[in-house]
């Protein structure tokens, strides 16, 4: 009874062990990536900002790179509490 027992344990112990290798083997295991993502030349970037009409502002920093940020206005309905409110 005792002999079965450690067999067990034993052959638990060393599947756990496989299980977790096998994880680290496959979350460090290096696999290209399904997006391509190409960049834009800084004359297309200029381009777009310049043609683009939403809201938005526009900064230079210290070193001379430009920064883009799109303005966020909220919407200007009032909240479905505040109409509900008793």
């Amino acid at each position: 009874m005792k002999k079965i027992i450690k067999r067990v344990l034993y052959t638990l112990f060393f599947l756990i062990v496989a299980i977790i290798i096998f994880g680290l083997i496959l979350a460090y295991l290096p696999t290209p990536s399904k997006i391509n993502n190409k960049g834009i030349t800084p004359v297309e970037a200029a381009t777009l900002r310049q043609n683009y009409a939403g809201p938005h502002h526009v900064f230079t920093t210290a070193d001379g790179e430009t920064l883009f940020l799109r303005r966020w206005n909220p919407d200007s309905i009032e909240p479905a509490k505040k109409a509900i409110a008793v």
